[in-house]
């Protein structure tokens, strides 16, 4: 999910090593400084843009590989306790979830009551657990891996589940951009595991969307929710009327 920033933050700290400015940047690449300052600043360098920064300047992959594992590994799951903290401090899970759906600092204010100190300390608490890097000018950047998931039987899976999967299921699913079809089957165990990869693909594609539209202006998305599951599983009224052996 957050591989994009950190490639960029790679290229800023290697044009940085090179002594280039944004200025020798924009010149190369035939564009004013200020797009360049905008697109390194903001995340909103495309990808071709990218790639010609890094051969204008003769940045490698390699070089910029070797500043990402520098910084450390990136994030693939908290601890149990990290989750079961996370979701005990109701205003931490909420900052924890603007940070993910990489809301900027003034965002998070903008919409939620929050002072300044009060939602710095959230996001230093974040910053500890390795889920983001809270930098100076309050800019955020997320520190986890795109193959990063959620304990499966963990404090945040138990807590949606218990408390906040009722509310989720009785509202509408009618409109353009909502879909709910409960389908069963009797399927072979080659067919579960097919149908689990291609579960997981789907998964796959939100993380990716999801870094995609970094791009766009807050006002012109929406906050989403995809829950995918399977499992063997028959409702316990049916099964109280099974015949007993």
């Amino acid at each position: 999910m957050s591989l994009a920033i950190h490639l960029v933050d790679a290229l800023k700290a290697s044009l940085k090593r090179r002594g280039r400015t944004y200025a020798e940047v924009a010149a190369a690449l035939g564009v004013s400084e200020a797009t360049i300052k905008r697109d390194l600043s903001k995340g909103t360098l495309g990808l071709d843009r990218f790639a010609r920064i890094c051969e204008a300047v003769g940045v490698t992959f390699e070089e910029l590989n070797e500043h990402i594992d520098s910084r450390g590994a990136l994030t693939e799951a908290l601890t149990y306790d990290q989750e079961q903290r996370i979701v005990s401090d109701p205003k931490l899970w909420l900052v924890s979830l603007c940070a993910l759906n990489q809301w900027a600092f003034d965002e998070i204010q903008t919409r939620y009551e929050f002072t300044t100190p009060e939602l710095t300390q959230h996001l230093l608490k974040l910053d500890e657990m390795g889920i983001l890097e809270l930098h100076s000018e309050n800019r955020i950047r997320l520190r986890l891996a795109r193959s990063f998931r959620w304990l499966p039987d963990g404090p945040f899976i138990r807590t949606f589940r218990d408390q906040l999967s009722r509310e989720f299921f009785e509202g509408t699913f009618d409109d353009h951009s909502a879909m709910f079809r409960l389908v069963t089957g009797a399927l072979s165990q080659a067919s579960i595991q097919s149908l689990i990869a291609r579960l997981r693909q789907v998964a796959e594609e939100i993380a990716t969307l999801h870094v995609k539209d970094q791009r766009v202006a807050r006002e012109h998305k929406t906050n989403v929710t995809c829950v995918l599951t399977l499992r063997d599983w028959e409702p316990q009224v049916f099964q109280a009327l099974q015949r007993k052996p």
